[in-house]
């Protein structure tokens, strides 16, 4: 697997002047723009003041030359090279627009967190958006597929990227967020004789698996190592949270699958699991047609529907339940949730709200009432 290669600007490389005299290498320079949005970032007040914020780099710099000042990154998959600040201040940079929504404390105890991903559809969404947030600084990834033209109707990557491990692909998103993360890639998946390396010193697990006996095999693993565990179903956006760092006597699936045996799922067929899947997520949670899809796998579709506005709901939703969990000291208990779905056929069903069925008069024009959903979500758990 190619990774980022990080060059200190104030240590001679050859291998990077090589790069630079490349003419197959697009390098990218920003330099001076980083420096002036970073001292904006740090003293607000400069920010239509060009001469103060000119004299406040002089002053980080403190006579270093520019040109021994930052990193240089070099992607090898899309042969950029690029001028970045240093580790600490790209960081700070990057992630300035979080602020106030997340202080200064909460993201370097977010940065600092490792987080387990089982399944890259939905767990692709979940980890590019984390990324994105700051929320975790090292990523473990673990699926065994290559990407398919039919994935491609709910992840985000380019065609040129077909057949190239989902692991790779979700690595590379994250590094062009962050090419500083730690992330640490199983493209073989999650297996017996791998889960102890892919739980070791995991702050939280996000499971999206698509095998219901790995399932519980994942979150028993999880349970004894007192490991939360985030699923996000891509349907009706329900959330299922276990939180086993603080009850860790909590049932597995809410003792919804007490008595269900996770080798004896492994031999069954699809037709067979849908009587056990319905028992972890009951029809009631489901969209009615995500309900009837289930009996026709392998008959008329070749898998169950998944739609990309829901994958990317779902990274959304576990980001910011992941986000509570580790910035906020959150006592969250395990339960699950299909708000997003509900809240949908309350506003729009009922009498009051027929007539807010036109985008232009709905729920995001004229209509007041609060849909902070994400917060309603954490309120109900």
């Amino acid at each position: 697997m190619e990774k980022p290669v990080v060059f200190e600007a104030s240590v001679q490389s050859d291998e990077l002047e090589a790069l630079r005299l490349d003419p197959t290498v697009t390098f990218v320079d920003t330099l001076e723009e980083q420096l002036h949005d970073w001292v904006t970032a740090l003293f607000p007040r400069l920010k239509n003041d060009e001469r103060g914020r000119v004299e406040a780099i002089d002053r980080i710099l403190g006579g270093l030359p520019r040109t021994e000042f930052g990193s240089y990154v070099y992607f090898p998959w899309s042969r950029h090279l690029v001028r970045l600040l240093p580790e600490a201040a790209f960081r700070e940079l990057r992630c300035d627009r979080n602020r106030n929504k997340i202080t200064r404390r909460e993201q370097a105890i977010l940065a600092s967190k490792k987080v387990a991903i089982a399944g890259l559809s939905v767990g692709l969404a979940v980890a590019t958006t984390l990324a994105q947030e700051g929320v975790g600084g090292h990523f473990v990834l673990a699926d065994f597929d290559t990407l398919a033209v039919s994935n491609l109707n709910r992840l985000q990557a380019p065609l040129a990227w077909v057949g190239l491990p989902k692991t790779t692909i979700a690595a590379r998103k994250i590094w062009e967020i962050d090419p500083f993360a730690a992330v640490i890639l199983l493209p073989e998946g999650v297996t017996d004789g791998n889960l102890d390396h892919f739980l070791d010193g995991v702050d939280l697990l996000v499971e999206e698996c698509d095998s219901l006996g790995l399932k519980l095999r994942l979150r028993e693993a999880a349970r004894a190592r007192r490991i939360p565990v985030v699923m996000e179903t891509s349907d009706a956006g329900m959330l299922d949270v276990e939180r086993f760092d603080r009850e860790p006597e909590r049932p597995i699936f809410h003792g919804r699958t007490d008595g269900i045996d996770s080798k004896t799922l492994d031999r069954l067929t699809s037709k067979e699991k849908v009587p056990l899947f319905l028992r972890i997520v009951p029809p009631e949670r489901m969209t009615s047609r995500m309900a009837a899809s289930l009996i026709d796998i392998d008959s008329t579709i070749s898998s169950w529907p998944q739609l990309a506005s829901a994958v990317v709901l779902g990274g959304a939703v576990v980001t910011d339940t992941v986000r509570r969990f580790f910035s906020m000291n959150s006592k969250l208990p395990g339960a699950s949730t299909s708000t997003f779905e509900r809240l949908w056929r309350r506003k729009m069903t009922s009498p009051k709200n027929l007539r807010h069925r036109c985008l232009a008069d709905g729920p995001l024009g004229r209509q007041r009432k609060r849909w902070s959903t994400p917060n309603a979500i954490a309120q109900r758990l």
